[in-house]
C-alpha cells in the first residue's frame, strides 16, 4: 500500500512467503463466469447450492481466460459430508445439522440441537420439503459410501479438489468423521 494509505502496515497473519492464492468463491453460475473471465481458480459452494452446479463448472471452464493468478481452469468444491461407522449412526448425527439449517433458512435460527432434539422435532410439511433439499446437498453415510459419492461428485464437476465441511453437535463425532474419511482416502 502507498505510504499515505490508511491500511498501510496491516498484514495478514500468519505471514508467509509470496502472495496468498486468490480464489473466487461462489454458489452459482454468475460467480463461476466471473472467476473464468478473471482467470481465477473457482471454489464452488456445493453445500450451499448444488442446483446448477455442473452447469456453473462448465460455464467456468468455457469462459476461463488464463491470468497471472491461474493458467488453467481449476475447480474446488465445498461439500457437506459426514461419515460414521454405520449408515444409521451417520443419519442420526446429520439430523442435528439438518434441523439447524431448516430453522436458519426459515428465519428462525436456534442454537445447534442435539441429535435427540432433532429427531424429536415436529417438522411441518413445508419444513419437510426443505429438509429434503438439505439432505440432497449433503453426503452422509459410512466412510466407503461417502468416499464413492464424493469421488463421483468431483468427477461430474471436473473438480481437482474437495473441501469437506462436517458439522455435528459434538466435537468427537466431527473428528471421527474426518478421521474415517482421511483413512478411506488414504490421507495420513
Amino acid at each position: 500500500m502507498p505510504d499515505d494509505h490508511p491500511y498501510r502496515g496491516i498484514h495478514a497473519n500468519p505471514r508467509g512467503p509470496g502472495r496468498p492464492e486468490l480464489w473466487m468463491l461462489g454458489s452459482g453460475i454468475h460467480s463461476a463466469v466471473y472467476a473464468g473471465e478473471l482467470g481465477l481458480p473457482f471454489s464452488h459452494a456445493y453445500f450451499i447450492s448444488p442446483e446448477g452446479s455442473e452447469e456453473a463448472c462448465e460455464a467456468y471452464r468455457q469462459r476461463f481466460k488464463p491470468s497471472g493468478w491461474c493458467d488453467k481452469p481449476t475447480i474446488s468444491m465445498g461439500v457437506a459430508a459426514l461419515a460414521a461407522e454405520t449408515e444409521q449412526q451417520a443419519r442420526r448425527l446429520a439430523a442435528s445439522r439438518n434441523l439447524w439449517v431448516v430453522r436458519l433458512l426459515t428465519g428462525r435460527p436456534i442454537p445447534f440441537p442435539s441429535a435427540e432434539e432433532a429427531l424429536a422435532y415436529p417438522f411441518t410439511e413445508q419444513e419437510r420439503a426443505l429438509l429434503g433439499t438439505i439432505e440432497a446437498r449433503s453426503v452422509v453415510g459410512t466412510s466407503d459410501l461417502v468416499r464413492r459419492k464424493l469421488q463421483t461428485l468431483a468427477e461430474r464437476h471436473g473438480a481437482e479438489e474437495l473441501v469437506i465441511v462436517t458439522i455435528t453437535y459434538d466435537y468427537e463425532s466431527r473428528l471421527k468423521s474426518y478421521e474415517l474419511l482421511a483413512r478411506e482416502f488414504g490421507i495420513g
